[in-house]
């Protein structure tokens, strides 16, 4: 959980400061995300660097091993030894636990010249991140879940966002799944009137 909240805290301080991320900043005002959102969410942007992340978790004491179990690095598999960022020149959307402890990640593409990288990287299943038991907006959306008496599930983090914004909080999204038992479980002491 540390490494993934240092990870979230740089990825935000970026998206705020770096001359670079002015495309990322860009696309979120074309989405209509306020700055508002922007915060509460914390989005971020990670740099087009194959190790400027973790340098920067170096700095904060957690070696490239850790990088990689939290998901935010892959081990170099030809050439020479190590590990390098996962997430580079992407809008970086923070996915948070039901108990609003960042676990993983999902990096939009930028660069429309990059036609053949995916258009979302995300992070891999770890000790802290399965997909199935995890809602992205969860946190966010409980108290309004419990006033309304019911969840609405969407498809992405976008939906989920400008959802928020246009005033129906009691918006999540299933992590790139179907709706699975386990989500259901995490639903159950909320509300029963489920709407996907």
């Amino acid at each position: 959980y540390e490494v993934t909240e240092v990870a979230c805290q740089w990825f935000h301080s970026n998206l705020r400061t770096r001359p670079e991320a002015d495309l990322a900043r860009s696309y979120l005002t074309e989405r209509g995300i306020t700055e508002e959102t922007i915060t509460s969410y914390r989005l971020g942007f990670a740099p087009d660097s194959w190790d400027a992340l973790l340098n920067h978790l170096h700095t904060k004491g957690f070696d490239a091993r850790m990088a990689v179990a939290a998901g935010l690095a892959r081990e170099r598999t030809e050439g020479r030894a190590g590990a390098y960022d996962l997430f580079r020149g992407r809008l970086i959307v923070p996915i948070e636990d039901a108990r609003s402890r960042v676990v993983a990640f999902g990096g939009r593409i930028l660069d429309s010249k990059q036609k053949d990288a995916p258009k979302y990287v995300n992070s891999p299943e770890t000790s802290l991140y399965r997909k199935s038991t995890i809602l992205y907006g969860l946190p966010h959306a409980r108290r309004a879940v419990q006033q309304k008496n019911r969840l609405l599930v969407v498809e992405g983090y976008f939906d989920v966002l400008t959802l928020h914004q246009a005033g129906f909080q009691e918006t999540v999204a299933t992590c790139g799944t179907a709706l699975t038992q386990e989500h259901m479980r995490a639903i159950r002491p909320l509300t029963q009137t489920v709407v996907a």
